[in-house]
């Protein structure tokens, strides 16, 4: 008798878990987020901050398996401008890989009449 009383109530348990929803114990981020969050932590460089932003607009096969989630709604142009302007504050080896999907800005035109 014991045994089956226990059965049932292992058997209830089971049935409960099961139905019941598991919440995420991580937020729900966009990979851009998520991106961004890693870099605000220190837990990324400079350079490679620069080069999943670029991924995730280009290449997104090429992200770390860290970042593999969605990607979201979002327009390239400000990120492809944030990087951009980045460019020159970025190692010659980041901003030759990068090359093959941005192209940096042209130096600034000199002010006629300004010395430098």
């Amino acid at each position: 008798m014991k045994i089956n009383i226990t059965l049932c109530i292992i058997i209830c348990f089971q049935l409960i878990n099961c139905t019941v929803p598991k919440k995420s114990s991580t937020p729900d981020y966009s990979v851009i987020e998520q991106i961004q969050i890693d870099r605000e932590n220190g837990n990324i460089s400079t350079d490679d901050y620069y080069t999943f932003l670029t991924y995730s607009v280009f290449a997104q096969e090429l992200l770390p398996k860290k970042y593999n989630g969605k990607l979201g709604q979002h327009d390239a142009t400000p990120i492809i401008m944030q990087i951009k302007r980045a460019f020159p504050t970025l190692s010659q080896k980041t901003q030759k890989h990068l090359r093959q999907w941005i192209n940096p800005l042209p130096p600034k035109p000199n002010k006629q009449g300004v010395k430098q």
